[in-house]
């Protein structure tokens, strides 16, 4: 129909109802409700078209909507002067502006002295009770939700509500999953709150929104995902056109929010929020001012106990023509990784009181035009090996006195500032982002990726625990040099330490000529018999027969090869009861069938003792300062009835210490000695492993591993996944079968180095460098490989290789004790990852506790040059044990309990409120705590016994929902909403790891945003169905 005749003559009716020419014509229907119908205008000015049902009977028939201009609050401009297109000539506008409201939106209009042609809209009618998201996401059971479905033709329409709070809200997954990803889902501050304009009568909110971008059925950016189309003048689908006339859906768009705050006080706040969660909110309910983009990768807090925290995931960047900082008390620095100050010009380092430097390394001052040291006191300079000074010209050594003898005067030794256990947040599979984890730090406050766990409290300052300690000995009177005593000086007191004892005891030595001469007395005959006792197969053939044919630095030298031999060298100064005492440790910690030859020495060495005239052998010795060496020795050796070299023991300058560094100090080669005779004495792996508490490793580094049904010793193909991936991890590779690495020039997905694969072949062995193996000529062709890029391009045969390098590891670890036989998952994970990534003697000999590896070729293994061995082969035992710890989790079952602790029930005997705690054990093996409480429509419910019955998982809320009607994932759609769940989880944990380790691109995070956003829309559906 053209025209409604039937209410023809009123307003908004006739086209052609006119009053201007009817004297005494009032016009009573000044300003009418129209519904929005048509909101695109070639005149891009806000022109919309509306339907008047009060005046109009067909909402379709367009004949009868009337079309009205975008009347604003505020507009203003400046009078045209002239007709020139200058600046100055046109106007400069100003006002405030909205876009049209969407198709189906109630407005109110006005028609000016009765003209139906010149209307005008400039407000509109909220939909009755469509304000609960107005003006930004609120949270409806603890999820972020949007309004209720007041759909006319479906169960609760406005007219049919008599409670709209009860109302149930669909879930809001585009907030939740940024809510998810920035950590802020569980924050009412930083995250959603309750700032809804419905929260209380009179409302407290102020505020505007915007109406977000348009979306797709499937979750996605309409004009993004349409973009061609749109811009085509000759687009003719339908799903394009209607689009853009009117979209089915849109997602939160941006808010600015003014709360007064709730009846509590809570939410009295200013929040600018954009749509996928950039915020600065001003909160005065906590007195904070924060900052944070909508990945929670980087935040600013201005807190209210005057703390200011930064958080970055990538790096905090400053520039500036000046830079200062001051502090009124303390400031501290830690990093994981190198620290480097670098001035072009000057740079001045000054403490008032003191002024500290220590490295756990080396440590080296270079001066270009000279290097000066001076002080106005004493100045001492220490080692605990060898001195060496070297001038290229004349060397001036001037003083009153000059003591080249000695005594002996120690410097003081640089304190370790001591390191502190702060809490850390990282991501955890089916939760989400958490706090627990502990790290090592020596600053006072460590900021995190939310949910940061110290919000709101204020610094608190550590002492300070560097400065010097030790030192001295002083001149103590003694002004003379202290003569040679048949070719080696000894100290005359505990100062000289187990150096002096070393040189002493050595080959040229003065206890060396000393026991020679006594070996043709008494002590020969008595060591020989020491032999007959323990026969020529057992300790007798590596020690005691060798003392008795020759003296004792010829016994020390050929027992190790050059160096001190720990039983001889122990048992030189040993009296009967302590050689006793220390073959009975022996025998213990060695055990029965753990060597050859050492099965029945326990009973030969107790008959040892009775025949050792020692105290004879002290009194041939002259004046040699027996007693102090000896005890030197004793103080070390007693601590061996432990069998454990790990024991803190305290050496003579009163630091603490570990036995094997005391040995090492004035007897280098005596770790080494031990650990050929018993290598299970000295084992620094559980320390490794336990210190600091191992990292969550993530599941889906390990899924990405392909399972070849490869297993080795008491490790499954599902461990060898683990340990895959957490070489990949340790290599740095990101899976990449073409990774080489920039520093080192290993190669491959697991990182090999030039001795593995000439170890199986595929090298040959006259390479040296991991830089050859870019030299076509080193490669044998094996498996095809006659060139790195062959080698590079074949993914299986890599597999193949590293299964071949873990079985020859394992076998070559285990061989030599390395891998011990009551060693568990964990430990041999670790240790097959450490050889991995550097070779089998190297994380033997950190395992064996050596802190000092320096023999290490460069580019031959996994390790950069300049790096501190120990620390990175640590770093890699206790990635492999963290693999394993996450494989042990995943198949171990879950676990968990559900425990009523409060219910509300109405008139009826219905449960309207149920609160419960639950408890357990997640998929991943982490323990969890929680509480719900959850609202039911009337439905009677009964209370859940243990277990997963009624209990809903949502890995992108971090939280559990309970469904009153049925358990969501067993009902209709179930799986498939449960694939959904696991895919998410999986999409964001990896998308965080990308974030974390810098591989992630703005546009892979766009892409895997809008997948987890589009397999929500799918969810949405689902859900929707299955009701």
């Amino acid at each position: 129909m053209a025209v409604d005749q039937s209410r023809a003559n009123s307003k908004g009716g006739d086209s052609q109802y006119d009053t201007g020419s009817l004297r005494g014509v009032r016009e009573e229907r000044g300003i009418v409700t129209g519904i929005v119908k048509a909101n695109v205008h070639g005149a891009h000015m806000g022109v919309i078209r509306i339907w008047v049902p009060t005046f109009c009977t067909d909402p379709d028939d367009k004949t009868q909507y009337r079309t009205v201009r975008y009347c604003t609050p505020f507009y203003s401009r400046v009078d045209n002067q002239g007709v020139g297109d200058t600046y100055f000539g046109t106007k400069v506008t100003s006002g405030i502006v909205t876009p049209p409201p969407d198709i189906g939106t109630k407005v109110l209009a006005f028609f000016p002295e009765g003209r139906n042609a010149e209307g005008y809209y400039f407000a509109c009618v909220p939909d009755t009770f469509m304000l609960q998201t107005v003006p930004e996401a609120t949270l409806y059971n603890g999820v972020a939700s949007g309004e209720f479905n007041d759909n006319l033709e479906g169960e609760r329409s406005s007219k049919k509500v008599t409670n709209w709070k009860t109302q149930a809200r669909p879930q809001d997954f585009f907030t939740n999953n940024q809510l998810s990803g920035a950590g802020l889902v569980d924050d009412t501050v930083r995250g959603l709150n309750n700032s809804s304009y419905m929260r209380e009568s009179p409302s407290e909110v102020l505020g505007i929104s915007s109406k977000g971008r348009r979306i797709t059925t499937a979750g996605q950016d309409f004009t993004l995902t349409y973009n061609a189309q749109i811009k085509d003048p000759n687009t003719t689908d339908k799903t394009i056109l209607n689009g853009l006339l009117g979209p089915t859906g849109r997602r939160k768009g941006h808010s600015i929010t003014l709360d007064d705050g709730d009846i509590d006080g809570n939410s009295n706040q200013i929040r600018l929020r954009t749509s996928t969660g950039h915020q600065i909110l001003l909160n005065d309910s906590e007195g904070v001012i924060y900052v944070g983009n909508g990945e929670g990768t980087a935040w600013i807090e201005l807190g209210s106990q005057g703390t200011m925290d930064v958080y970055a995931l990538d790096s905090i960047n400053f520039r500036s023509k000046n830079l200062n900082f001051h502090a009124d008390e303390n400031i501290k620095f830690h990093s994981k990784g190198y620290s480097q100050f670098v001035s072009e010009k000057q740079m001045h380092v000054e403490g008032k009181e003191q002024l500290v430097m220590n490295s756990a390394g080396e440590a080296g001052i270079t001066g270009e035009k000279g290097l000066h040291l001076n002080t106005t006191g004493e100045l001492f300079a220490s080692s605990g090996g060898a001195s060496y000074l070297n001038a290229g010209g004349n060397m001036s050594i001037a003083g009153s006195l000059i003591l080249l003898q000695g005594p002996s005067t120690k410097a003081k030794t640089a304190k370790n500032i001591s390191e502190l256990q702060k809490i850390d947040v990282s991501y955890a599979s089916g939760s989400g982002f958490e706090a627990g984890e502990e790290i090592a730090t020596t600053a006072d406050r460590i900021v995190t990726h939310e949910p940061f766990p110290a919000h709101g409290q204020k610094n608190i300052t550590s002492p300070y625990t560097g400065g010097l300690v030790g030192g001295g000995g002083g001149m103590g009177g003694a002004f003379s040099v202290i003569g040679g005593l048949a070719g080696g000086a000894i100290p005359t007191g505990l100062d000289g330490g187990l150096a002096a004892a070393a040189a002493s005891v050595g080959g040229g030595g003065a206890i060396s000529q000393a026991v020679s001469a006594v070996t043709s007395g008494g002590a020969g005959n008595i060591l020989s018999q020491a032999t007959n006792v323990l026969g020529s197969s057992g300790l007798a053939s590596n020690v005691l027969s060798q003392v008795s044919s020759s003296g004792a630095g010829n016994v020390l030298g050929q027992l190790t090869g050059g160096g001190a031999n720990p039983l001889g060298a122990l048992t030189s100064s040993l009296q009967g009861g302590q050689l006793a005492g220390l073959a009975d440790t022996f025998t213990s910690t060695i055990g029965s069938g753990n060597l050859p030859g050492f099965d029945s020495i326990a009973s030969s060495l107790g008959g040892i003792t009775s025949n050792l005239p020692i105290g004879d052998l002290t009194s041939q010795l002259g004046n040699l300062p027996i007693g102090d060496i000896q005890n030197q020795l004793s103080s070390v050796t007693s601590q061996l009835a432990g069998a454990d070299l790990g024991k803190l023991v305290t050496d003579s300058t009163g630091k603490i210490t570990g036995i094997a560094d005391s040995l090492g100090a004035g007897l280098p080669d005596i770790q080494g000695a031990l650990s050929t005779v018993a290598p299970q004495l000295q084992d620094a792996l559980p320390s490794v492993l336990n210190s600091p508490a191992l990292k969550k490793f993530p599941v889906t580094d390990m899924v990405a591993q392909v399972n070849t049904g490869f297993s080795i010793g008491a490790l499954d193909s599902f461990d060898m996944q683990g340990l895959n991936a957490a070489v990949v991890k340790q290599v740095g590779s990101l899976n990449n079968p073409k990774f080489i690495d920039g520093i080192t020039k290993s190669v491959g997905k697991y990182g090999f180095n030039v001795d593995q694969l000439k170890s199986q072949g595929f090298v040959r062995p006259d390479a040296i460098f991991n830089d050859q193996l870019a030299d076509t000529s080193v490669w044998t062709g094996k498996g095809g490989a006659n060139s790195l890029n062959k080698f590079l391009g074949n993914s299986g045969l890599q597999e193949q290789v590293q299964q071949a390098v873990v079985a020859t590891d394992y076998q070559k670890m285990f061989n030599t004790g390395a891998i011990k036989l009551q060693d568990g998952k964990k430990e041999i994970m670790g240790m097959l990852t450490a050889s991995n990534i550097s070779s089998p003697e190297i994380a033997s000999k950190v395992r064996q506790g050596f802190s000092n590896i320096e023999d290490t070729l460069k580019n031959t293994t996994n390790i950069p040059d300049g790096e501190d061995v120990s620390s990175v082969v640590k770093d890699a035992m206790q990635t492999g044990a963290a693999a394993q710890q996450r494989a042990q989790k995943i198949k171990e079952p879950t676990t968990q309990n559900v425990n009523v602790i409060d219910t509300v029930r109405d008139d009826q005997g219905n449960v309207t409120q149920e609160t419960v705690v639950r408890t357990g054990v997640d998929e991943d093996g982490f323990e969890f705590t929680e509480t719900v409480t959850d609202q039911f429509e009337g439905e009677t419910y009964s209370a859940p016994s243990a277990g997963p019955a009624n209990i809903v998982g949502d890995a992108r809320q971090g939280r559990m929902v309970r469904d009153a009607r049925q358990d969501i994932y067993q009902g209709k759609n179930g799986q498939r909403i449960k694939s959904i769940d696991d895919t998410v989880m999986r999409l964001e944990e990896i998308l965080f790891s990308k974030l974390l380790d810098g591989t992630a691109t703005r546009e892979y995070e766009q892409q895997a945003r809008a997948q987890i956003n589009a397999l929500g829309a799918e969810r949405d559906l689902l859900v929707k169905d299955s009701a």
